[in-house]
């Protein structure tokens, strides 16, 4: 129930999909982990189709709620803006019900 509400109400406010906040998600907790996350790390944490994983990052990064510091030759690094904690936040509230 709770589930739907976010998936029907909050995701389409902010034009999200489920997997957008899976992979919100998952970079939130891996930056709790470590500080310098990859697109690698956030695949293998999700264990998604990398595809998928690609589409949603470059998505967000165009709404402008991660940051990509790319790097020659390098694995980028990926990093959460204030606007996608506050969309966690709205999210945890939903499911604590608040």
């Amino acid at each position: 129930m709770r589930m739907d509400r976010v998936k029907r109400d909050l995701l389409r406010e902010e034009g999200l999909v489920w997997t957008d906040l899976l992979v919100l998600s998952s970079i939130k907790q891996l930056s709790d982990e470590k500080i310098m996350n990859t697109p690698g790390d956030v695949i293998n944490k999700l264990s998604m189709n990398r595809n998928w994983v690609y589409r949603s990052l470059r998505k967000l990064q165009t709404k402008n709620l991660i940051y990509i510091h790319e790097r020659p030759k390098q694995a980028s690094h990926i990093g959460l803006s204030g606007m996608s904690n506050h969309i966690l936040m709205k999210v945890e509230d939903c499911f604590i019900g608040l």
